[in-house]
């Protein structure tokens, strides 16, 4: 597809509300006609035979005046002047606003059949002047609000031949739509559900480059404008099914767009409903589409310095297994980072360290064997990734030397005596099972040696491949394993 001007032409139409009238309502009583309204459509098919055998200009453009203001006549006059105008539209450039916008108005006419008749004529015009389809388009999609089941379908018809007639600008004026409809909730569901069932159906000789191109750059400037984690799922799905995704550009636009609409130059907004679904659904979302152009690292820092913080106060109490999630996907982001820089580095540690602290006690285990609390599950995540950082950037660990020194330390010291406490604990059950013969033992066994091995070693129980099947059913389920990434990415 050739460049393409995508200026839009004519006045931007607006509808306020969608005419939901029944097919029969605002049609005369009577199916006589008065003196006067045959006079008037003599005059119009008189007007229309003048134009077609090709009069003087000065003349025609007077009459074709005529047709335009028809539009706003009698219903019979309004279905001539739609048919007229449509049929002379190219032959009066000075006129061509004044024409559509007469097509606009009658979109909007109580009667649906003049609507739809109008919709239909619309397109016609576009396949003898294809500029106009961008706000053809623009206007035809604000009428996907409508109630009347037969409407929409011409409506849909409409933008499929749109998009046959110029894919490019029809694509424009679908997504405008989209971008300004935050309100008209039917109308911009219905409008993401048509794309994605259309343009799969488009096939290779219209799905260009320069298509596609223009795809992933309306989807990224109207990303903000989507509603939950179901609509970003649907656009999404609409992204993987082009050639562009599975190239360099694309993946990296599919990281860029993630990255645009969970707005990482901000806190994560806790008190939205669907907030912590919609991060963790589009950050398992984008894992295929990392690269070295395009890495993990600015959604990582994104959890440790924005995200974590936000959620470990009052969120990570109530929500364990969603907390959990969030904790998993960091050590995952982690993987993809690549070479983080120093700086980068120090705001992630210094953040993850607060975060640790706040789950760690101020005094040791109590001599009657009492354990303290502990989120052994949120610690292997926020110990892990400490350790990774620090093994990666040693610089640090003389610059936090302090830190360490003065508090920190201490607080990792009582948790080392209560997981030795706790693993003591554990011992001294599975031995007394032992001794008992109890029975139901062997899930019992597996999930305490489970429990022993996170609590000696550093590694992350959920990776470990002896993880016993009684502990993995107790773990929050993740839709995407390191090793399902891995078969991706080869």
């Amino acid at each position: 597809m050739s460049s393409v001007d995508l200026s839009v032409m004519g006045r931007k139409r607006e509808r306020s509300s969608s005419p939901v009238v029944d097919e029969q309502v605002g049609k005369s009583k009577s199916n006589e006609l008065s003196v006067e309204s045959r006079k008037q459509i003599e005059n119009l098919y008189k007007i229309y035979d003048d134009l077609n055998s090709g009069i003087k200009k000065e003349t025609s453009e007077s009459q074709y005046k005529e047709l335009i203001d028809a539009a706003h006549g009698s219903e019979k006059q309004k279905r001539l002047a739609s048919q007229f105008i449509t049929r002379f539209v190219e032959c009066f450039p000075t006129l061509e606003i004044a024409a559509i916008d007469a097509l606009f108005d009658l979109c909007e006419d109580d009667d649906v059949s003049i609507r739809k008749q109008a919709e239909k004529d619309l397109v016609t015009v576009c396949k003898k002047l294809p500029h106009l389809v961008l706000n053809v388009a623009d206007v035809l999609t604000q009428i996907l609000q409508t109630e009347n089941t037969g409407e929409l379908n011409v409506v849909y018809s409409s933008l499929v031949s749109l998009l046959h007639i110029d894919a490019e600008r029809a694509l424009v004026g679908i997504f405008a739509q989209i971008r300004s409809g935050k309100q008209e909730l039917v109308m911009k569901d219905r409008c993401i559900k048509f794309l994605q069932t259309k343009i799969p159906a488009l096939g290779p000789e219209m799905l260009t480059p320069e298509f596609e191109k223009r795809l992933f750059s309306e989807i990224l400037k109207s990303i903000k404008a989507l509603d939950g984690h179901n609509e970003f799922k649907m656009v999404m799905e609409i992204l993987k099914l082009t050639k562009l995704s599975q190239k360099y550009e694309g993946r990296t636009s599919i990281v860029r767009i993630v990255e645009t609409l969970l707005d990482i130059t901000k806190e994560l907004a806790t008190d939205e409903e669907d907030a912590v679904a919609k991060l963790l659904i589009c950050s398992d979302f984008v894992f295929p589409y990392f690269h070295d152009a395009a890495n993990s690292a600015p959604l990582f820092i994104y959890y440790c310095t924005r995200v974590l913080p936000a959620l470990s106060n009052t969120f990570a109490g109530k929500n364990e297994i969603a907390y959990f999630s969030v904790l998993r996907m960091a050590v995952d982001l982690q993987q993809f980072t690549g070479k983080l820089e120093d700086e980068q580095a120090k705001l992630c540690l210094k953040s993850l360290l607060d975060v640790t602290s706040a789950f760690l006690v101020e005094s040791p285990v109590i001599d009657d064997g009492v354990i303290p609390d502990y989120q052994f599950s949120f610690l292997e995540s926020l110990f892990y990734l400490i350790h990774k950082l620090l093994s990666d950037h040693s610089i640090l660990s003389e610059e936090y030397e302090e830190e360490f020194e003065n508090g920190f330390r201490n607080k990792v010291t009582y948790l080392l005596r209560a997981a030795m406490s706790y693993k003591s604990k554990i011992m001294a059950d599975f031995n007394q099972i032992k001794q008992n013969g109890e029975g139901g033992g062997l899930a019992k066994e597996e999930t305490k040696m489970t429990c022993l091995r996170a609590l000696s070693q550093m590694k992350l129980s959920w990776q470990a491949s002896t993880l016993s099947s009684a502990l993995e059913r107790k773990l929050p389920h993740h839709s995407s394993s390191f090793r399902d990434r891995d078969r991706e990415r080869k």
